[in-house]
């Protein structure tokens, strides 16, 4: 880990411990240096004031070489500090005290002064550690038993040699446990530092990633606003689409009711009441063409009433009359409105409705719709056996199936049975004649009643309907909402139209722009505020600046860059 340096004071915070550790035995070098220094040069002064009394010159040479010996090796100890190492730096100094002590002792003659070779002792145990201190303590007492320079030290007394033994271990030993909880102490508050810069470290990478999601929120917020704008442009667009569509039926039902009727009736007199006119017999030829008027002009009608009803259903406009009402009654009606049908076609019809088959409240009208429907979808595409129906009930909704034996629906064109002017593939669902909105709208007022509408078909294995109605009307949840009232998750890469902008004041430059852009929405601003504004609504994807070449057409463009 990189070492980063922080001053306080006297004192310098590095998160590298060993260069802690350096600086403080250097701190604490040269303070032993001074002190030994300065007493040094108090012992040269009170040599200098008795040195006259000493007889031999060699003792005087020794008393006064011997504190200039501390002082040199102090001044070594400190320039080898930076050089060597302040291992180095305590070996010399450590030196300098063994040979001014022992210099002292045999320029004084006494050898009980090498008692105060345990200051060696203490240097190494304050500077390095107390493991120093006993090492340092083992190894001067091994050298003055040894004595491996007799010339120089003449041999040391028995009793002498152990009390500077036993003074030199003690002395580290009281060291040791001096520096004991100062020691602890350190190693705690080392400890509690490290943690506090783990936590630090943890808190900045947190505030980073915070920041990170923030900024993050704060873009996602600005499209969420944009997509907001964007959904409800869209929702006004579906519901001006829809009032649209539903003023367009409402017109066809005006304008083509009228007109469409006559031909009904005048059709429907002359195919089933010929004697009407008279005398007078249609032409054989005749007959069949008007016939057929008539059954296309009946189909013509019916599909209008289905568009109605499902602009009604869309439109939320369809009113249900609930009531209690029997269901084995409604599907009598149904059953006998379509009956001719299916004896024409020699196909049978089956009821299989339980007798204790509870009431349900619904709109009489709609389920016997729904029925009629299903009767009419299963007759044009069976033309073997015919369509069995069947109820049943349990605690909240009553089930009703329509099964026939026709021709069936493959795998593929089930998912599009319930959908408005879907035709199924196949040449024979291709020969029936329908608008594709008889199933739409049975589902339609299943829902609206609270119910459910399926399918299940095989190719060629017939085809079952299955609708429920609920018992009681409060437990309807009503039709579910378009697709355009509901909350999509869409997907980033969107395929709908993108927003252009046109930066224009000539309104038939954006007509062209409206006309060779297919799937673009084109937006004319008239400067680069309007444009501003409008990107800070709504996601603009392009903008367009439309100016003239040359200098004024650059200037233009880098306002309109700058104001975005």
């Amino acid at each position: 880990m990189a070492a980063t340096t922080k001053k306080m004071g006297d004192f310098v915070y590095e998160y590298d411990h060993a260069q802690n550790m350096q600086w403080l035995r250097t701190s604490a070098l040269q303070r032993l240096v001074a002190t030994g220094t300065v007493a040094a040069i108090v012992w040269l002064i009170y040599l200098g004031t008795t040195i006259e009394t000493v007889d031999a010159q060699s003792v005087r040479f020794l008393s006064l070489l011997s504190p200039l010996t501390l002082v040199l090796c102090g001044l070594a100890a400190s320039w080898s500090v930076d050089r060597l190492g302040i291992l180095s730096a305590v070996f010399i100094y450590t030196v300098g005290v063994i040979v001014t002590v022992v210099m002292m002792a045999w320029a004084l003659g006494n050898s009980l002064f090498l008692i105060f070779v345990a200051l060696a002792c203490g240097v190494t145990g304050l500077l390095i550690g107390p493991q120093a201190g006993f090492a340092s303590a083992l190894v001067i007492s091994l050298g003055l038993y040894i004595n491996p320079l007799p010339a120089l030290l003449p041999p040391v007394p028995l009793s002498v040699l152990w009390v500077t033994v036993i003074f030199n271990f003690l002395l580290a030993a009281f060291l040791w446990t001096a520096t004991y909880p100062t020691r602890t102490t350190l190693h705690w508050t080392w400890m509690n530092y490290m943690h506090a810069q783990q936590q630090r470290e943890e808190a900045q990478e947190h505030r980073a990633k915070l920041a990170q999601a923030v900024k993050e929120l704060d873009i996602s917020n600005k499209r969420l606003k944009s997509m907001t704008f964007e959904l409800e442009r869209a929702r006004r667009a579906a519901n001006e689409a829809r009032c649209l569509k539903a003023e367009f039926a409402a017109n066809i039902s005006h304008e083509l009711r009228t007109p469409l009727n006559l031909i009904i009736g005048f059709s429907e007199m002359m195919a089933l009441a010929p004697q009407t006119y008279g005398e007078v017999p249609l032409p054989r030829p005749y007959r069949g063409d008007v016939q057929s008027i008539y059954r296309n002009a009946r189909h013509l009608s019916n599909l209008i009433d289905d568009v109605l009803d499902l602009s009604q259903i869309e439109a939320g406009r369809m009113g249900l009359i609930r009531a209690p009402l029997s269901l084995a009654e409604v599907i009598d009606e149904a059953i006998n409105t379509v009956s001719t049908l299916y004896t024409n076609k020699n196909l049978w019809l089956r009821i299989h409705i339980p007798d204790d088959l509870p009431r349900v409240e619904a709109d009489r009208t709609r389920v016997r719709q729904v029925l009629i429907n299903l009767l009419n979808n299963a007759s044009r595409f069976t033309w073997q056996g015919g369509v069995t129906i069947t109820a049943s009930a349990d605690e909240r909704e009553v089930t009703v199936t329509v099964t026939d034996t026709g021709v069936g629906i493959s795998q593929q064109d089930l998912p599009k049975v319930f959908q408005e002017f879907s035709r199924l593939s196949g040449s024979q669902q291709n020969d029936a004649v329908g608008s594709g909105l008889g199933l739409a709208i049975c589902r339609d007022f299943v829902e609206l009643h609270g119910g459910r509408m399926g399918v299940k078909s095989e190719q060629a294995g017939g085809t079952t309907f299955t609708f429920t109605l609920p018992l009681r009307a409060d437990l309807g949840i009503g039709r579910a909402p378009p697709a355009w009232e509901t909350w999509v998750i869409l997907p980033e890469n969107r395929t709908g139209p993108m927003t252009v902008a046109v930066l224009s004041n000539e309104p038939a430059i954006n007509r062209l722009f409206e006309r060779y852009l297919d799937n673009y929405h084109i937006v004319s601003v008239k400067d680069e505020t309007e444009a501003w504004n409008l990107a800070s609504e709504q996601m603009i994807h392009a903008l367009v600046v439309v100016a003239p070449s040359g200098e004024q057409g650059w200037l233009a463009l880098r306002k309109a860059r700058e104001a975005l």
